[in-house]
């Protein structure tokens, strides 16, 4: 059985799930999904979605902060996935599930101090905003977001001015358990 005829085997009560987790036993070309994010492997099962967006004023109190930030790495996306099935089998209903990620601008690595290339052009040099017309965004921008002297032909991701920072996305089950205070 190939990895993709064992992963639909295994989750097989995920059918509606638009991506089905990859199973790779033994494989080392692939990361440690221990190592990555979980939503970049697995993406998140979730009933609820949230984001935060952020600028940051505080270098190193931020730097403070991040250190205790968790994400939710893709071993625990897939043991979620694995729980959620096997209460899927034993019909025992919903289960607790909330899961977290961070990202950043070029702007906000750049505030960071991370300012080597990442090897993505259009992430190195053009903010989202400058992207709006590449990515076919023809919507209104809150104001919030919609960054001032964008510039589609030379990019705005090295200027702070406006920038968002980055983004934390929290993932659950349900609105309460996702979002209560000791999470």
């Amino acid at each position: 059985m190939d990895d993709i005829h064992r992963s639909h085997h295994h989750f097989t009560h995920l059918k509606r799930r638009g991506i089905v987790p990859l199973i790779t036993p033994g494989r080392s070309d692939v990361p440690n999904p221990e190592n990555v994010q979980g939503d970049i492997i697995y993406v998140f099962p979730k009933a609820v979605e949230d984001f935060i967006f952020f600028r940051i004023g505080n270098v190193t109190q931020f730097r403070k902060d991040l250190a205790t930030f968790k994400p939710t790495h893709g071993k625990q996306v897939y043991d979620n996935l694995v729980a959620i099935q096997q209460a899927k089998v034993q019909n025992a209903g919903w289960i607790d599930v909330v899961q977290k990620q961070i990202a950043f601008s070029r702007s906000g690595l750049n505030v960071l101090g991370l300012t080597e290339k990442t090897g993505d052009d259009r992430f190195d040099v053009y903010s989202m905003r400058d992207n709006k017309q590449f990515l076919g965004d023809g919507l209104e921008w809150d104001s919030v977001f919609d960054k001032p002297n964008s510039d589609p032909v030379n990019g705005t991701a090295n200027v702070d001015e406006g920038a968002i920072h980055g983004i934390i996305g929290i993932a659950g089950s349900g609105y309460v358990s996702a979002f209560a205070p000791s999470r």
